[in-house]
């Protein structure tokens, strides 16, 4: 921890383990899975106290800003257009077995959309500068 800076200022509440784990392994350092280990974890407990549903798009923006931070506005660019355009033509794609009434095609288009919408309004919120 001390070899790296500890935690990063910058990254606070969301990726600062993404972050850490990254100049960690610049640092020649190695993570290891341990499955003996076991952690209880309230999952988004807090973060669902301070913002709700918005917690999510909040998480992946952090992602995207770290992705900025650490690799660049293209390559981050390149990997939102990816997680956004993908969803937009499944979702396209499911429109006529959804207005034809096929089951469960509604529900997975509006899934679809939803994560569209996600990838969408966080990559624009973790692009910014």
């Amino acid at each position: 921890m001390e070899q790296v800076g500890g935690f990063d200022d910058a990254m606070w509440f969301y990726a600062e383990d993404l972050d850490l784990c990254w100049r960690l392994h610049h640092a020649g350092w190695a993570t290891r899975y341990v499955p003996a280990a076991r952690v209880h974890h309230d999952h988004a407990a807090a973060a669902r106290a301070a913002w709700g549903e918005q917690r999510l798009v909040r998480s992946q923006a952090a992602a995207y800003a770290w992705m900025r931070r650490r690799r660049g506005a293209a390559r981050t660019l390149a990997v939102a257009a990816l997680n956004a355009g993908v969803p937009a033509v499944r979702a396209a794609a499911l429109t006529p077995a959804a207005v034809a009434g096929s089951p469960g095609a509604a529900a997975r288009r509006r899934r679809w959309e939803w994560w569209w919408r996600l990838h969408r309004t966080a990559a624009v919120r973790g692009l910014r500068p």
